[in-house]
């Protein structure tokens, strides 16, 4: 499915909604890769910033919510909770060697 603004869906429907598996592409080049409920992020995807940063977990209502890890543009990674896409508790900081 494509978008007037340039953005892209590729992916499962139902009842005309994006339901089940897929990535929605963003004109600016960042995309999300995953589980699709009701139109909504839900369940397990990877965002894709266009800035480098990723997140992979749990979102719900298009918001990061449960665990996940981000990994910041140097490589750093940030692994934590999150609700209604903030982080809300302590984080373990590594690094991928």
């Amino acid at each position: 499915m494509f978008f007037k603004n340039g953005n892209r869906y590729e992916g499962d429907y139902k009842n005309g909604y994006m339901e089940g598996k897929g990535t929605f592409f963003y004109h600016d080049g960042a995309k999300y890769v995953g589980e699709y409920k009701n139109g909504n992020w839900e369940g397990n995807g990877t965002f894709f910033w266009e800035n480098g940063i990723k997140f992979e977990g749990e979102w719900r209502n298009n918001k990061q919510n449960g665990d996940g890890i981000e990994t910041l543009k140097n490589g750093r990674k940030i692994k934590g909770k999150w609700k209604d896409g903030k982080r809300i508790s302590e984080c373990i900081i590594f690094w991928d060697i």
